[in-house]
């Protein structure tokens, strides 16, 4: 339970927060979702939404991308894809193969 402010500053209210964290696949549509309790960072729980996205497109025979905002600029996220056989932006944080791609152009 998270203990918060009221909203005009004054006074105590018990609350239960939970935090979402929501994939979506290309065409809009809610891909996994996970809830976290309390007041946790945005890529918090990354692991576990994403590995079961990856598992479940494992035996398939598609094209992977992976595009997500600055809150998922994490190094480990793009490793696992790059591991996993995703395509990741050009713009994508620095693992062994976004540096081997800016160096050859």
């Amino acid at each position: 339970m998270a203990i918060r402010k009221g909203p005009q500053g004054t006074g105590i209210c018990e609350r239960t927060y939970y935090h979402p964290n929501f994939l979506f696949y290309q065409f809009g549509m809610l891909e996994r979702c996970a809830l976290r309790l309390g007041n946790v960072h945005s890529a918090n729980g990354w692991r576990g939404v994403l590995n079961s996205v990856i598992a479940w497109y494992a035996d398939r025979d598609i094209l992977r991308f992976f595009h997500a905002d600055a809150t998922y600029a994490i190094p480990a996220i793009y490793a696992r894809l790059e591991e996993a056989g995703y395509s990741t932006p050009s713009g994508c944080p620095p693992t062994a193969s976004c540096a081997r791609r800016s160096r050859t152009g």
